[in-house]
């Protein structure tokens, strides 16, 4: 999944999130600090997600290995001033809904 931004961002941070099946709110999954190159994982999320920012294409991407079922959701990207966890409903775009199923994955919805 991407996600594209159009202003600049040099000053704050980068977001990913989603809706844990079963519930309405959103959970962050990484975020970028103010000019930092690499995602911080939250809760110990490394292990399948994995993350890229492109400053020169204006882009960030998640990609999730192994998905499996329990993956199937809606995924948002934000950007913010703040990592405040009252926040995590302020999320951008309409999000992206990745539904898995057996032997493959779909998604709709991609962020611009």
């Amino acid at each position: 999944m991407e996600c594209r931004y159009s202003r600049k961002i040099d000053d704050r941070y980068l977001l990913w999130g989603y809706v844990p099946p079963g519930t309405s709110g959103i959970k962050q999954l990484l975020y970028w600090s103010p000019g930092s190159e690499t995602p911080t994982y939250v809760n110990g999320n490394s292990g399948r997600y994995w993350a890229e920012k492109n400053f020169r294409r204006k882009v960030i991407k998640l990609r999730i290995a192994r998905a499996t079922q329990r993956d199937s959701s809606r995924y948002f990207c934000q950007s913010s001033d703040n990592l405040s966890n009252e926040n995590v409903t302020d999320f951008c775009s309409c999000g992206t809904t990745l539904r898995v199923q057996a032997g493959e994955a779909t998604h709709q919805c991609p962020l611009r």
